[in-house]
């Protein structure tokens, strides 16, 4: 029998809606031969790899959140072949490979309680009178009892552990050539350290259950040593985890490096699971010492920005641009002038529904389609209320707050009652407040969309989503001239262990934080040196780098005011505001 290196396989995977045929959809399947004997090329592997999206009859049953997870368009899906086309050209590649290995196929799956049902489905309706071509190895179940203590072993966690990088898309191109590098991998390991040479060895030692795993889960075993964690500074700044080739993982900032790196493997809390994945691949460590937590936060942005970690979620530049919007809000541009003043907006989300809700209350648009009602309320089509339920909550809204038909409605009234209707959270937020003390404070920003959480609609549902949209328009909008004061400004702040005698400053200058540089005025006081600039002019400075640098200042700025520290924030050489006065301003943006 051929040694387990020199056998020719085929990785295989799917990309399927679910993991049982019966309930879901195949979608995407690719195949790969290879051998572990061959050294591994990523890119001559990904030009031999061969993947084929599978035409579905009912293409609106693929949920979106597969369709985001994959990248894959509907009208892509449409246009894919045969299911029998697919079976008919993998049937003939699992010929060559039985020639090729004495008349078996061996078919390497990492999940294979995912892949296996498809392929059997595939089987029996094409081929009920063949036997089954493949002998399935899961290389899940390798890497487990390789490495019982690894937080993860999925297919991004266990190839990012020997060393290879997986897009952020799920596609099977990608996955056959992961699931093949993985098997060159453990095949070596299996070979040399665990002495399972065949494939008959390698079934045996599957089934035998690991020496020291009596039933109890194992503790977690991280790669990364941990001579590499002790000694870390108690100081602000930035923390980089690194895999073994030298990817960056994550890029992190923190109020004390050695706290929050070793809580990653110290806490007693549960983790994420992407967290864990990210630390079943985390080899290496590296740490900036920063003066202030607000400085790391800022570098913190910048360096996600410049280098893309694939388990950074937050502040990555793709999709998002810098927007401007028309006073009707109809029309957008990345760069302000005249006719868009309104911004820097990071996301239509807020803004777009304000055009159309103008136009319904001026009494423009008379058909109340799905769509428009989807629009308006930022939902999901299959999730709007009907037509009749939404009539009579627009009705409500209308008799509320709009008692003089007469008057054509445009932003400033979305601003005067988004006000009124962010006064009303603001209080309720309050109250909920001093009922639980144990919640956040820092919710003003966090959990705005979270109050409507009802099966069904409503009329009352429909009025308070209404209110809730025109809040968050307005709160947008102050937001974004809040930024653009903001993005010429000088901020100090009384340190939290010396409030006394030491401060901290930063000079923020075309939206960009400079640490420890300050102007000085002629009669000694600080000044932002562009105190005097238009707001188109600083409104031009704007890109996303320096719309979530501001919004990062901001928060920071709200957790330092809450914590008594004092604070002065100057906008102009003779307009300072002080503790007072940003404890009232900063819930408001």
């Amino acid at each position: 029998m051929k040694r387990l290196s020199h056998l020719s396989v085929l990785a295989i995977d799917c990309q399927a809606t679910r993991s049982d045929p019966s309930t879901g959809h195949l979608v995407e399947i690719g195949w790969l031969e290879t051998q572990a004997a061959s050294s591994f090329n990523k890119e001559k592997t990904a030009e031999a790899a061969k993947s084929y999206l599978v035409k579905t009859e009912n293409v609106s049953r693929i949920p979106r959140k597969f369709l985001a997870m994959t990248g894959i368009k509907s009208a892509e899906i449409e246009k894919g072949v045969s299911k029998k086309s697919v079976w008919n050209e993998l049937w003939q590649e699992s010929k060559k490979t039985k020639s090729a290995n004495q008349g078996i196929c061996p078919a390497v799956i990492h999940f294979k309680r995912y892949e296996e049902p498809y392929l059997k489905q595939l089987h029996q309706e094409f081929a009920p009178l063949e036997d089954f071509p493949f002998t399935i190895i899961c290389t899940h179940e390798i890497v487990s009892k390789l490495y019982p203590g690894l937080p993860r072993k999925s297919l991004r966690a266990a190839a990012g552990f020997f060393g290879c990088s997986l897009p952020r898309l799920r596609r099977s191109l990608h996955h056959v050539a992961a699931t093949a590098f993985i098997w060159n991998h453990v095949v070596r390991i299996l070979e040399q350290r665990e002495k399972v040479v065949t494939l008959s060895h390698l079934r045996d030692w599957v089934c035998h259950p690991p020496a020291h795993f009596h039933g109890k889960q194992p503790a977690m075993e991280y790669p990364m040593e941990k001579s590499l964690r002790h000694g870390l500074p108690d100081k602000p700044g930035i923390y980089r985890l690194y895999r073994s080739t030298g990817d960056v993982l994550y890029i992190g900032k923190a109020k004390s490096i050695q706290r929050r790196v070793n809580s990653y493997f110290h806490s007693k809390g549960r983790h994420a699971e992407h967290i864990l994945e990210m630390l079943s691949q985390a080899k290496n460590l590296e740490t900036t010492v920063t003066d202030t937590a607000l400085e790391a936060a800022v570098r913190e942005s910048d360096e996600i920005k410049h280098k893309s970690p694939p388990y950074n979620r937050a502040l990555q530049p793709e999709k998002r641009h810098i927007l401007f919007y028309s006073l009707s809000f109809k029309k957008k541009r990345p760069k302000p002038d005249n006719l868009h003043p309104m911004g820097p907006f990071s996301s239509s989300a807020d803004m777009e529904p304000m055009a159309i809700f103008m136009d319904v209350l001026n009494g423009r648009t008379k058909n109340f389609s799905y769509r428009l009602i989807e629009s308006l309320l930022h939902i999901p089509p299959e999730y709007a209320p009907d037509k009749g339920c939404f009539k009579q909550g627009l009705a409500a809204f209308k008799d509320n707050f709009l008692q003089d038909t007469s008057q054509a409605v445009h932003w400033a009234h979305i601003m005067k009652w988004g006000t009124q209707f962010w006064e009303e959270k603001l209080a309720e937020r309050q109250q909920a407040r001093q009922k639980d003390s144990r919640r956040d404070e820092d919710t003003v920003l966090g959990d705005e969309e979270r109050e409507d959480r009802e099966e069904g609609w409503n009329p009352e549902r429909v009025f308070r989503a209404l209110k809730r949209q025109v809040r968050m328009g307005s709160f947008q909008m102050r937001r974004a001239r809040w930024f653009c004061r903001l993005s010429e400004s000088i901020l100090t702040w009384t340190d939290a262990n010396d409030k006394r005698n030491k401060k901290h400053m930063i000079l923020i200058e075309n939206g960009v934080p400079i640490f420890g540089k300050s102007s000085l005025h002629p009669d000694g006081t600080f000044f932002p040196a562009g105190h005097k600039k238009t707001l188109l002019n600083r409104q031009k400075n704007f890109d996303i780098a320096a719309y979530d640098r501001m919004r990062i200042v901001t928060t920071e700025m709200r957790r330092i005011v809450q914590e008594g520290r004092d604070v002065e924030l100057c906008f102009h050489p003779g307009i300072i505001l002080r503790n007072a006065e940003l404890e009232k301003i900063l819930p408001w943006v």
